[in-house]
């Protein structure tokens, strides 16, 4: 009869048990993949709380009474109309989750007793890891349009937003001059949607105030493409007639585009003669016709090369109160537990016509 020879410290080599029983300093030093993630903080950091009844769902006026003003004689009788001026847009939660890649074993903890600082930090850095993925997910899905938006992924990210320059075939179609004829997206995997008109289920080819404002660039810092830029940014600033009685669209536009058009126009801001805004020392920041410039490092390579305004105020990323950032517990085995956490919300914007505009490249059909 063999002998029961114990445990084999070998299979329980975890980073838990490493950390306790290997003689090195206590924390450890932090990496991180990308430069910096701007969507992450910007929108995340600013997101409203909203509860479930009232959050998801809103009312925007997208006519005006067209023939309700008239010209009339003496004893002339009114001709009476009324319509439908309002749509209802809405927008499902959407629910991300982060396991924190912390698995909690008590004969871990057990075997590496009298380390519990060291046990501590392992664990700190296993959750640190989860946590840069968790904002590169979010960066991600923030930026980008949904694989399909009824999908489990359907976050309406910048790319959902920000309509682009294309037929509803999907084909290019170049355009300098800014137009609010932005109708059609795509989706995540580059198809042609089958809702590439509609805005948080609204069609946006049957209403023109659903559309959003764009134009076409070709890939080069210029004068050119700065005029366009510059147009956009007049364009999105409306001056509403003080009669309107609904909430009125504020502004606080910031102008994200990719780290090669970020350099390029430090170049142009520093060039000789030119607006000295930022030098080689980052004094200062850099504007567009007053509008805050920001890069988004994520965007680098990416054969779109969209410029994008985001309007703040309009463009909100509303979070559940019941389920945001709440932790649970799950019994993995009987003696080891994991600790997910969840947050649930989304991210739209309450008048689509002047949440975001976009200037962006040439593309071809598919992509």
């Amino acid at each position: 009869m063999s002998v029961n020879q114990g445990i084999d410290i070998q299979t329980l080599q975890t980073e838990v048990i490493q950390a306790a029983r290997t003689k090195y300093a206590k924390n450890y030093r932090e990496t991180q993949g990308y430069r910096k993630l701007p969507l992450h903080r910007l929108i995340l950091d600013r997101a409203v709380t909203e509860s479930e009844e009232h959050g998801f769902q809103w009312t925007l006026r997208i006519k005006q009474a067209q023939g309700s003003t008239q010209m009339v004689d003496a004893f002339e009788k009114l001709q009476y109309q009324r319509d439908d001026y309002g749509v209802q847009l809405k927008a499902t939660p959407r629910t991300i989750v982060s396991h924190k890649n912390i698995v909690i074993d008590k004969l871990a903890e057990w075997i590496s007793k009298g380390a519990n600082d060291k046990i501590y930090d392992a664990y700190k850095m296993m959750g640190s890891a989860a946590e840069e993925e968790l904002a590169t997910i979010l960066e991600s899905k923030l930026t980008n349009a949904p694989y399909t938006a009824s999908a489990k992924d359907g976050i309406l990210g910048l790319l959902y937003h920000a309509r682009r320059s294309m037929t509803s075939g999907g084909v290019f179609v170049a355009q300098t001059t800014p137009a609010r004829n932005g109708v059609y997206y795509r989706d995540g995997s580059g198809a042609v949607a089958a809702d590439m008109y509609t805005v948080a289920d609204i069609s946006a080819a049957a209403y023109a105030r659903l559309r959003t404002l764009v134009a076409t660039h070709g890939g080069v810092m210029n004068d050119t493409l700065l005029t366009t830029v510059y147009e956009c940014i007049k364009q999105g600033r409306f001056e509403y007639i003080k009669m309107l009685e609904g909430d009125k669209s504020t502004v606080d536009y910031v102008l994200l585009w990719d780290d090669v058009f970020d350099s390029a126009y430090d170049q142009v801001c520093t060039a000789l003669g030119g607006p000295r805004k930022r030098d080689y020392f980052e004094t200062g920041e850099t504007t567009v016709k007053g509008v805050t410039t920001m890069a988004v490092p994520y965007w680098n390579g990416h054969f779109l090369r969209p410029i994008i305004g985001a309007n703040l105020a309009e463009l909100k990323f509303r979070k559940s109160p019941n389920n945001w950032g709440k932790q649970y517990m799950e019994q993995v085995t009987h003696r080891s537990s994991a600790f997910p956490v969840e947050w649930t919300g989304q991210l739209w914007g309450e008048n689509p016509q002047s949440s975001v505009f976009m200037v962006h490249g040439s593309f071809t059909t598919g992509t």
